[in-house]
């Protein structure tokens, strides 16, 4: 059985079209995070990214990794799971599990059914319960 000459056409101009977007997507994640880029030096967000990978953290230029840097530019902003797919080029189905991983490291935080954002200073800080003890 051969594919219709159509859906051929149709899936190869999806892949390049999806090949343009993957593209300039790493370009647009090479150029925040370089050395020339001006806000690299002070609010670059892959300081909550560490180099630890199987021992717990989150590895730099994984797909967690990207979508934590995502989340991590608008720490006032909720972003649903389809918003980072789509800003980051990667497949629902493995941002769903990212963030639940990303919410199980304390990474993020979930802020409604479906919402996740970037740890809040007030998240960040030990309650003063701790702090006493």
């Amino acid at each position: 059985m051969r594919p219709e000459p159509e859906a051929v056409v149709s899936l190869a101009n999806r892949i390049v079209l999806l090949k343009r977007q993957l593209a300039e997507a790493q370009h647009q994640w090479d150029a925040m995070f370089s050395e020339d880029h001006p806000s690299s030096a002070t609010s670059t967000p892959t300081t909550a990214i560490r180099k630890v990978g199987s021992r717990g953290g989150v590895l730099k230029g994984s797909d967690a990794g990207k979508m934590l840097a995502y989340i991590n530019q608008s720490p006032e902003k909720d972003f649903h799971p389809t918003q980072i797919s789509e800003a980051t080029g990667i497949l629902l189905d493995t941002v769903r599990s990212n963030l639940s991983r990303l919410l199980q490291k304390e990474l993020i935080e979930q802020r409604g059914r479906g919402y996740y954002g970037a740890l809040t200073a007030r998240e960040k800080e030990v309650p003063s319960e701790e702090k006493t003890s």
